[in-house]
């Protein structure tokens, strides 16, 4: 296998605070120096004044005038004309005060996202101190509705035109409007451009703040320029640059750094940029129009491509899809070997996956991912079905944007983000609480980076800025795994962890990406905290899913009250979590509840930055009262008596197995809930007659699935930590414990599972104290009386003992290491007893004591032999 890194300073161990870190890995085509800016390129301004030498009358920007409300044909503005309209409004902008002006007159900018709502707004106007904003004429209000906080500003430019009653409101707060037209007059073209130098600050760029205010990223000219050049180098070495005859389609938010630096790129090269209309109902209609060569989209986009095309080809017959199927094997056979995408399978390209390519407009030669991690089952897809190059980058605006890229038909990097750009050096860093390694034989850990396109620092912002550089490389919070070839793969996320109230840690944004490969869902919220013990989630299902399902099982209704069917949330619950199985989620991973959200998340509500990543802290306050009702809800406050009675057999099955309510099941399932519904069997226990709640098949039925229900977590489930213990318990004393542990536990499954098959077969009929109308009633406790010989062998077995159950029908919780019930029907008399401490067992306290508190007061006496 071809490797596209080399390896250029060694690993480092840990010393003193600092993690230890592996080796650091460049680019094989930038081994000798990493790419920077050429003599002669101060500015991207460089970069585009060049261009309209070499192409004056190439067509630069492209859009379409919407007429009667009809969008006509894409009209163009040349590279020429462009730079004249740069020129004039650029001396406008410093007749107003602003000096110098823009990329051209050596002046910062700061993009604003269309979409940010008026806090964030009037936070960056301030927070940069802008003095002239230029905006589009729909969002003046959202600009005018802050005007009175934001004391630098002076200047609003409408991109179209200004009402009279909105120039009045500006005007009355000190802020003089123009209309675009108003202001290009105020400028001229013969006015003399300042010096640029590349330490100037290209641009202060906010981040989207997922979390907490927007951070403003300071990109200077020189990193700005020598990312352009770096993306250029990669293509010229792998598969062929932009040139004059590429068009690109623009359909990104201009105000994110992924979009412009693919325009910069374009406009070095004389490539022509499209636009968008603005609306996604006409995105495809904009691409039938334009016909671009170039398409770059976040995977979001490319996800509902792939679902669209899916459910085409599914619906097509069964015909179609047999020739579909095909095709999609024998090329994607082809791609696997290492041929490239045009020599894979040219007559099915033709044939088949023509009318795939021709909803692009037909002439896309390449496609690049971005903003997120792209789905490896959707970018294989489109490598086979779009018949163009499919490409993958990962970037921060702290790092201009892309710092990996995947190389051009090099099928092995398929799932991953590439190898690192020509113009930086990579390494991943430890993250010992995530048990993360970056010297195993797998390196992982936070990737690391430092080279000629970071940023230079958070604006005001230095405390920020020094916990992420630290000794001239930039910490990117995301956790890579460096792939045989060299190539990265991102694996998780450092920040978005959080520990659940038993000590575990997940990491959400790695859940949602598995539960999102459950197909009847389009996206997914997974939320906890460290003040619960579980996860839940809100959820928008796929609709023809959630309707195919509905007219499968009766159910009626439109989409959204299907939304709020019991049944629907349920099920979608069930195959969420299936999800989780297969990929082999642990315990405290899995969903206990699911709320089905008819509306997708958007930006609209602000659930949403305009890159498409959740906004964490809003969607926690929007859904405030909706996770708060399905914790209730899984916590068996609001149940219904089907489910509660479920729940309630299964704190019998727990109770029979005589486990530890604090320690044997503190890893039970992950959860206190599991200790709590453990708690509610113990009153099955009780001397009083009264067990008319508990129904025979009820109890059978949770037995059959005892053995599946521990079998796969058990390892992580019943054990105790280490770390729980004090030294003066030996690692052998411990381990001893445990396999006592084991076998008593496992012993008491087969028991109650062949109890169970021989109830259900008639051949055992289940004992216990008679009901009121004298029919039998099978308790726990007289289950396992019942049971084979292989209870009497349980019976030897000592087991740890933990801090029993709270207070049970006014009775004192007996804590662990209190002599508990010696036989079986001593525990029937013993109602206060620490009914979950151990197992109800003939020789129970024969083995001896040893003390030791555990640290954090779990239990305060444990039995280890």
């Amino acid at each position: 296998m071809a490797v596209y890194t080399e390896k250029v300073e060694e690993e480092r161990a840990a010393t003193g605070n600092r993690p230890s870190t592996g080796a650091v890995y460049r680019n094989i085509y930038a081994v000798d120096a990493l790419t920077g800016v050429p003599d002669g390129i101060e500015s991207p301004w460089d970069l585009f004044s060049k261009s309209v030498e070499k192409y004056p009358t190439n067509h630069l920007l492209g859009s379409r005038k919407i007429i009667d409300g009809k969008a006509g044909p894409y009209e163009w503005l040349t590279y020429k004309e462009v730079y004249d309209s740069a020129l004039q409004i650029g001396s406008a902008i410093r007749k107003c005060g602003v000096n110098p002006a823009c990329n051209g007159q050596a002046i910062s900018y700061v993009p604003l996202y269309d979409t940010l709502g008026p806090n964030a707004v009037e936070f960056i106007i301030n927070h940069a101190e802008v003095s002239l904003v230029f905006v589009q004429e729909k969002k003046i209000p959202a600009i005018l509705a802050c005007l009175s906080e934001c004391n630098y500003l002076k200047t609003i430019v409408s991109f179209e035109n200004i009402s009279s009653s909105q120039r009045k409101e500006a005007e009355e707060a000190g802020v003089s409007c123009f209309s675009w037209d108003e202001f290009s007059q105020l400028g001229t073209m013969d006015c003399e451009l300042p010096l640029k130098q590349r330490t100037d600050v290209c641009t202060v760029m906010y981040t989207s703040g997922t979390t907490g205010e927007p951070k403003g990223v300071i990109l200077n000219n020189a990193a700005f320029t020598a990312e352009v050049f770096s993306v250029d180098y990669l293509f010229e070495k792998t598969d062929k640059s932009a040139s004059t005859e590429d068009v690109y389609f623009s359909f990104l938010p201009l105000a994110h750094i992924f979009d412009q630096i693919v325009e910069t790129y374009c406009i070095a090269k004389g490539t022509s940029i499209g636009f968008w209309q603005g609306d996604v109902r006409y995105l495809i209609e904009d691409l039938h129009e334009l016909k671009p060569t170039m398409f770059c989209g976040v995977p979001r986009v490319f996800e509902r491509l792939y679902n669209g095309i899916v459910d085409k080809v599914s619906s097509s017959g069964a015909l179609r899809k047999s020739l579909f199927d095909y095709a999609y094997s024998y090329k994607l056979r082809n791609l696997e070997k290492g041929l490239r995408q045009d020599e894979a399978a040219p007559l099915l390209d033709k044939l088949v996956f023509n009318k795939i390519k021709q909803s692009f407009g037909g002439r896309v030669r390449i496609m690049i991912s971005g903003g997120a991690p792209l789905p490896r089952h959707v970018e294989e897809f489109l490598r086979v079905t779009c018949c163009c190059v499919v490409v993958q980058g990962y970037g921060l605006t702290e790092s201009c944007g892309g710092c990996f890229t995947s190389i051009a038909n090099v099928y092995s990097m398929i799932g991953t983000v590439g190898i690192p750009s020509p113009a930086i050096d990579a390494r991943l860093e430890s993250v010992p609480e995530m048990e993360y390694d970056a010297l195993s034989t797998t390196p992982r850990g936070e990737i690391c980076l430092r080279g000629n396109i970071l940023f230079s620092g958070y604006h005001k912002r230095q405390d920020l800025t020094q916990e992420v550089l630290i000794d001239g490389w930039f910490h990117t919070g995301d956790i890579g795994e460096w792939q045989p070839d060299g190539s990265m793969k991102v694996i998780d996320r450092k920040k978005n962890i959080f520990k659940l109230s038993q000590g575990e840690y997940v990491a959400v944004e790695n859940l949602e990406s598995i539960y999102s490969r459950c197909n009847l869902i389009t996206s997914i919220w997974v939320y906890g905290n460290s003040f619960e013990s579980f996860l839940v989630a809100v959820v928008v299902p796929e609709k023809k899913a959630l309707e195919n399902w509905a007219a499968n099982n009766n159910e009626t209704g439109d989409f959204e009250t299907l939304c709020k069917s019991t049944k629907a949330r349920k099920y979608f619950l069930e195959e969420l979590n299936s999800t989780g199985q297969k990929n082999k989620l642990r315990g405290f991973e899995m969903l206990k509840a699911a709320f089905l959200e008819p509306i997708p998340f958007d930006l609209e509500r602000d659930l949403m930055t305009p890159t498409f990543k959740l906004k964490r802290p809003q969607l926690l306050k929007y859904y405030k009262d909706t996770i708060n009702e399905m914790y209730n809800e899984a916590k068996g406050k609001k149940l219904t008596k089907e489910v509660s009675r479920d729940k309630e057999v299964k704190g019998v099955l727990l109770l029979v197995l005589g486990l530890s309510m604090e320690n044997g099941l503190r890893r039970l399932e992950g959860d206190e809930d599991a200790m709590e519904v453990a708690a509610l069997g113990v009153k099955y226990k009780s001397t009083d007659g009264d067990d008319d709640d508990l129904e025979e098949e009820d109890f059978v039925r949770g037995l059959e699935g005892l053995d599946a229900e521990l079998d796969d977590q058990y390892n992580e489930a019943i054990f105790y930590d280490k770390e729980l213990y004090d030294s003066e318990v030996s690692d052998e004393e411990y381990s001893q414990a445990k396999e006592r542990v084991k076998a008593c536990t496992t012993q008491l499954v087969q028991a109650a599972d062949q109890l169970a098959k021989e109830v259900v077969q008639g051949k055992k009929k289940p004992r216990g104290r008679p009901r009121k109308d004298g029919n039998p009633v099978q308790t726990p406790l007289s289950a396992i009386e019942s049971a084979p010989a292989a209870h009497h062998n349980i019976s030897a077995q000592p087991t740890l003992l933990g801090r029993g159950s709270r207070a049970i029908r006014g009775g004192k919780g007996a804590r662990g290491g209190q002599k508990s019930a010696a036989t079986t029907s001593d525990a029937r008399q013993s109602e206060g007893a620490s009914g979950l401490a151990q197992p109800a067992t003939a020789a129970a306290g024969q083995g001896k004591t040893r003390g030791g508190r555990f640290r954090g007061g779990r239990a305060e006496k444990s039995q280890l032999s």
